[in-house]
């Protein structure tokens, strides 16, 4: 966990007359800060041993969706972002792990956390209850 807290600026105008130096760092040190935020964000989600990704929508327009989710990509569990053309059901997410992902997205997607938080541990409850019927039913099975 990123235990070290920012000092916050409050509005544009607190760096309006620092030097560009000071700006650039201070953006950089926010940029580096939202990543190690957003891979502790991760790594409490993987903590969870869900057995399907598990989304929630993001954005809704008329002709397409996007969605932040927690995906298995390239074999490791992602927080990812993905689009999907409503009309092409055919079409892949394109999911995109979120530290990889442009600022605007990385910042649009910290709204929609908590939500997907709240799926996977719904979806962890429920693989409790469907693991413990497997079990008993092969439990039944055997002699």
């Amino acid at each position: 966990m990123s235990a070290s807290p920012v000092q916050k600026i409050r509005t544009a105008d607190d760096l309006k007359s620092a030097p560009d130096k000071v700006l650039i760092s201070t953006l950089n040190d926010r940029y580096t800060k939202l990543n190690e935020v957003w891979a502790d964000a991760e790594a409490d989600l993987k903590q969870f041993p869900i057995p399907h990704y598990v989304e929630v929508i993001a954005d809704d327009h008329d002709s397409w969706c996007s969605y932040l989710g927690f995906v298995k990509v390239k074999g490791a569990w992602r927080i990812c972002w993905g689009s999907l053309h409503q009309q092409d059901p055919e079409q892949d997410y394109g999911w995109t792990p979120v530290g990889e992902c442009t600022l605007d997205v990385r910042l649009k997607a910290v709204q929609h956390f908590v939500p997907l938080r709240e799926k996977v541990r719904t979806a962890a409850e429920k693989t409790v209850a469907e693991v413990d019927d497997a079990i008993s039913t092969l439990q039944l099975h055997l002699i």
